[in-house]
């Protein structure tokens, strides 16, 4: 039975490509009988919306943009009663999501591997009850990129707009919070923090993949303490760029509940986009919570 498939396409990401590679994709999975029917999102939150509306009628849901298209795809898929999996077409600035499914590159193998029905079952992140793949995070850059126009996201790149924001020690506020995880506690000042789902994070450091498996329950959280000096920045993204955790300035720790407490309202990013201003949050591991269409790789157990 030939699949229908819902495409939808976010045609203001990455670097405008978005239009010929729909027009690719279409082709190609229609040369065997699959019907795609095709939905462009015109505004932040409207690929959630068409995913939980549509995506029931359909055998498989494909989308066309960058990981923050690809998140509002997922919550919409979420809240079906029908489990149907997800297929991913990358196009947006950093793509973390691709790179950790080791999705092709080119757009012809990518459109195969559609084709291919072979899916692979990843854990999800629900954040105080919203779902993300990538990666939940707060500290520098976070309310940065709230205001950062998604043309200049394109043109210099995630680490790029979020180091152009930082001039000066004040605009590396340190956040105090109390962290909960697993039964266990830290606590401490800390100028970033992530709760990680992929291998590389906004082309900011990479997990080592010995460690990192997207199907085992856990997540991984990298907590940054607090700098002395701006100018101890770039060594620290040297240190996480070469895996380099100490412990001490650099904290790596793996959890599948982890439950974060602060007197004052912090601001998060989930999957790169705004996750709003908090003094709690809550992030829970749903153990193969969805199904991507991606190749054998050695990120599962």
């Amino acid at each position: 039975m030939k699949k229908q498939t819902l495409l939808i396409v976010n045609p203001c990401s990455g670097k405008k490509r978005t239009r010929k590679n729909t027009q690719d994709v279409i082709r190609i999975l229609s040369d065997d009988g699959c019907t795609v029917t095709v939905k462009e999102t015109a505004c932040k939150g409207h690929a959630t919306q068409l995913a939980e509306k549509n995506g029931g009628d359909y055998d498989l849901i494909a989308c066309c943009g960058g990981d923050g298209t690809f998140n509002e795809v997922m919550n919409g898929m979420l809240r079906l009663e029908k489990k149907i999996p997800l297929a991913y077409i990358p196009n947006g600035t950093t793509n973390d999501t691709a790179e950790t499914l080791s999705l092709p590159k080119k757009l012809y193998e990518l459109a195969i591997l559609i084709k291919s029905n072979k899916y692979k079952k990843c854990d999800i992140g629900a954040f105080n009850n919203r779902y993300f793949f990538c990666a939940v995070s707060f500290g520098f850059g976070a309310e940065a990129s709230f205001s950062t126009k998604q043309s200049l996201k394109n043109k210099i790149g995630h680490v790029a707009y979020i180091l152009s924001n930082i001039k000066k020690i004040p605009d590396v506020r340190p956040v105090r919070m109390d962290i909960e995880y697993d039964g266990k506690k830290i606590s401490g000042e800390f100028i970033f923090g992530a709760v990680i789902n992929t291998k590389s994070v906004g082309g900011m450091f990479r997990l080592d993949e010995n460690i990192f498996k997207i199907n085992d329950g856990k997540f991984e959280i990298v907590l940054v303490r607090k700098l002395d000096s701006v100018i101890e920045i770039p060594h620290v993204l040297y240190k996480l760029q070469k895996k380099e955790y100490d412990n001490k300035e650099i904290i790596l720790i793996q959890a599948s509940r982890i439950k974060f407490f602060s007197p004052d309202e912090v601001a998060w990013l989930i999957d790169g986009e705004n996750g709003g201003k908090l003094k709690e949050a809550e992030v829970d591991n749903i153990n193969e919570g969805i199904e991507i269409c991606a190749p054998d790789s050695n990120i599962y157990i």
